[in-house]
């Protein structure tokens, strides 16, 4: 599955992918081996990685966060769009409340919980996300 996001306020692009095979509302992503499928990066071969991905601000240059703790990859249930990571390193829900707060799950280049960790992704801590362009795709096999 790949989400892509671009933020109405300040126009950041944003997202994430995980290989996903299977998906049920109101359940955690949380084993690689079962929902995460194998890449090739620069040609080699990955196993077990999800991520998400912002393209910089400031380089235009697309910058990823990997997937390093072991449990909860996404998250999904009635009352929330995708959430990434085990303490919701990414939230969009179905009233337009998002936060961001990088490097519980996926690895960013700041420390949990700093402010530079909870803008690093989309510009900003918590924003309204209504009005964001949101597209997913769910892929077979």
């Amino acid at each position: 599955m790949l989400m892509v996001q671009q933020r109405a306020d300040n126009k950041r692009i944003f997202g994430g992918w995980v290989g996903l095979k299977a998906f049920n509302i109101g359940t955690y992503a949380r084993n690689p081996a079962r929902y995460v499928t194998d890449h090739v990066t620069d040609g080699a071969l990955i196993r077990g990685k999800s991520w998400m991905f912002r393209i910089s601000p400031t380089s235009n240059k697309i910058e990823f966060a990997e997937k390093y703790r072991s449990s909860n990859y996404v998250y999904q249930r009635s009352d929330y769009m995708m959430t990434w990571g085990a303490g919701h390193d990414y939230v969009c829900n179905n009233n337009g409340h998002a936060y961001s707060n990088f490097d519980y799950g996926y690895k960013s280049p700041h420390p949990y919980g700093s402010g530079a960790s909870q803008s690093w992704l989309n510009g900003g801590y918590q924003y309204n996300c209504k009005n964001d362009a949101i597209e997913i795709y769910h892929t077979e096999g």
